[in-house]
């Protein structure tokens, strides 16, 4: 018992030329800590090297150099190691500086102090340190699943390439554009660009969907307003750029921003400063801008619809995200990436993959993502342990038919006999067909306000069927 004791005690190092004072210390320590105690800065240096401490007692004068020198050698050497000065003074100005110099505490030497003040502030200091190793486990472990998690996946050809232009833009600080279709994962990309500047997770990442910001409301939520600048401005508010601040800020479908909006863009990305709405006040910015949209600008700058000046200072960098027909060995990875990612231990037979390989896949990964999903449910539903081709229902997927522009049902949402016929079954198919319906109008307008307009119907009836459908309109 007593070795296994022995065992679990944490290592403490006391530095100090005062014999006396250490034997002292190590009648008081020893019991509770393994306490190894040296005369001057040398053995201290040859002991940290030697081995690791929990926390360090270190006297303020020591005969070869000062203890505050020693401190900052220390604090280079072993910056996370807690050190408590000891001290036979009690002037508050050395104390402050030795706190400065990033002293975890200190202690005066008096009569009483070992047994009470020195034992606390080292269980405190310990205490503190191990909370402190603990947060830098979460994040660093935080930052690698952030990597696996929005990892590019694939290696095919088109995504080889893209893979090699993203690494080559590591340090730049132009804007980018991404090119690609609606479901191609754009937004994965700018993720991409983003995590490989980390420095931990201290480098944010802002998106923004640049089509779901009304136009009356867009400047004040990119750029933020002052208080009283319009009505309903209870408080000052930072906007989107602000948040962004140090990091990247990824403006999806950004030719939908109007013309007006698109002036002020421009100006933030020439001055590198933003004003909030209502303020005469810049403020300066460390943002790089990552957009991205579906599509063609160049086109769009002739139509008069996207300014020009604007349309090159986007442009200094692109990237193109492929189409999933463009990169269908991908396949099988994303298959299994999905199943992954939503903790399935099912495994997909070869049919079912070829049936998914030989599929045009016009809604891209989005559409694949879905596809997944539906056939692991379908297949859990079985109480097997595959997906197989029959749980691979590539119609719900928005599959259509170009000869004949038929949409083929799931069975199992059609009527298979007399009990089949219910309301029940009925709110499903009209529920299956309104959602095929919203997701490729979204495809075509990823705008709700716009597809209500374009349907006569309210803004709050769109965005209700969004969200009782379940339809995301994120990107994988």
């Amino acid at each position: 018992m007593e070795n296994e004791s022995a065992l679990t005690k944490q290592h403490i190092l006391a530095v100090d030329d005062d014999v006396e004072f250490l034997e002292e210390l190590s009648k008081s320590l020893s019991k509770d800590y393994d306490l190894f105690c040296v005369n001057n800065a040398s053995e201290a240096m040859a002991a940290l090297k030697a081995k690791d401490y929990d926390c360090l007692l270190l006297d303020m004068n020591l005969p070869e150099i000062d203890g505050l020198q020693l401190l900052r050698i220390l604090k280079g050497l072993k910056p996370s190691l807690p050190i408590i000065m000891l001290t036979g003074e009690k002037s508050i100005t050395t104390v402050v500086r030795a706190m400065k110099e990033g002293a975890y505490d200190y202690v005066v030497k008096e009569p009483g102090n070992l047994d009470v003040e020195i034992k606390f502030k080292i269980k405190k200091a310990i205490q503190q340190q191990q909370l402190v190793a603990k947060a830098q486990t979460l994040e660093k472990k935080i930052s690698e699943e952030n990597s696996l998690r929005y990892e590019i996946i694939g290696h095919s050809p088109k995504i080889l390439s893209m893979k090699g232009q993203i690494q080559a833009l590591k340090g730049n600080t132009s804007p980018v554009l991404i090119y690609g279709e609606s479901g191609t994962g754009k937004e994965l990309i700018a993720r991409a660009l983003n995590i490989q500047e980390k420095n931990g997770t201290t480098r944010p990442l802002i998106c923004v969907n640049c089509a779901a910001i009304p136009e009356n409301l867009a400047e004040s939520e990119l750029f933020g307003h002052v208080k009283g600048s319009f009505t309903g401005a209870h408080q000052q508010q930072d906007g989107k750029f602000l948040a962004a601040n140090g990091g990247d800020i990824f403006l999806d479908e950004i030719g939908e921003l109007s013309l007006t909006i698109q002036a002020k863009l421009l100006r933030v990305l020439q001055e590198k400063e933003v004003v909030r709405v209502g303020s005469n006040n810049s403020i300066k910015l460390n943002v790089r801008v990552i957009a991205a949209t579906h599509r063609d600008l160049s086109q769009a700058v002739t139509q008069g619809k996207f300014r020009e000046d604007l349309y090159y200072r986007l442009t200094v960098m692109s990237l193109s995200a492929p189409a999933l027909k463009e990169r269908k060995s991908d396949i099988p990875l994303l298959v299994e990436h999905f199943l992954k990612d939503m903790k399935s231990h099912l495994r997909i037979t070869k049919e079912a993959l070829e049936l998914l390989e030989n599929h045009n896949w016009p809604g891209n990964i989005r559409a694949l993502r879905n596809c997944i999903e539906r056939a692991k449910i379908l297949a859990d539903t079985d109480g097997g342990f595959q997906i197989g081709a029959r749980h691979i229902i590539l119609d719900h997927a928005l599959t259509q038919a170009k000869d004949n522009k038929l949409i083929q049902i799931p069975w199992d949402l059609l009527p298979q006999e007399e009990n089949d016929i219910n309301s029940d079954q009925y709110k499903s198919i009209v529920e299956w067909v309104e959602k095929i319906y919203f997701q490729k109008s979204f495809e075509i307008i990823p705008n709700k306000s716009k597809i209500a307009e374009q349907i006569s119907r309210s803004r709050n009836f769109v965005h209700g069927k969004f969200r009782d459908l379940g339809i995301s309109e994120g990107e994988v």
